[in-house]
């Protein structure tokens, strides 16, 4: 595959993975309230639920690792 074309389609994918963690991590902070309010009053912990950085991080390492290019 060629150098430019090999660029082009990781920044795609880089672009899409950013979009994709921005858009999950909005469901997820509208879900949550929901979620919290479906589950038992006795589960363990529920306060400390919420949104963590990870979320963020983990769709563009991926995207730029190992992008969907045929060989």
């Amino acid at each position: 595959m060629r150098p430019g074309v090999r660029d082009r389609v990781q920044t795609e994918s880089l672009l899409l993975a950013l979009a994709a963690g921005a858009a999950g991590a909005l469901l997820a902070d509208w879900l949550q309230p929901l979620l919290v309010a479906l589950t038992p009053a006795a589960v363990v912990r529920l306060a400390e639920t919420g949104i963590d950085g990870g979320v963020f991080e983990t769709p563009p390492r991926a995207a730029v690792r190992r992008p969907r290019v045929p060989a």
